[in-house]
């Protein structure tokens, strides 16, 4: 796709991803399903969620982060 009708962002955003995918170097989105499983990232939003909110210090989200991808 031409990048004429975007601006230096969405430019520069259109350089940098054919550069990764060039260099094999592209990673998939995980909040968009493309690089971890539903459990994982689910547990990871779960996580995140209770560490905003103050349920949980960093230190125990951590840990719970780790125990995702174990589990």
């Amino acid at each position: 796709m031409p990048d004429t009708a975007f601006d230096d962002c969405g430019k520069k955003g259109m350089k940098d991803l054919a550069e990764a995918n060039g260099k094999g170097t592209l990673v998939g989105s995980m909040a968009h399903g493309m690089r971890l499983p539903a459990s994982i990232k689910n547990a990871f939003y779960d996580v995140i969620t209770r560490h905003f909110n103050g349920q949980i210090d960093s230190k125990q989200a951590v840990k719970e982060m780790v125990a995702a991808v174990d589990n």
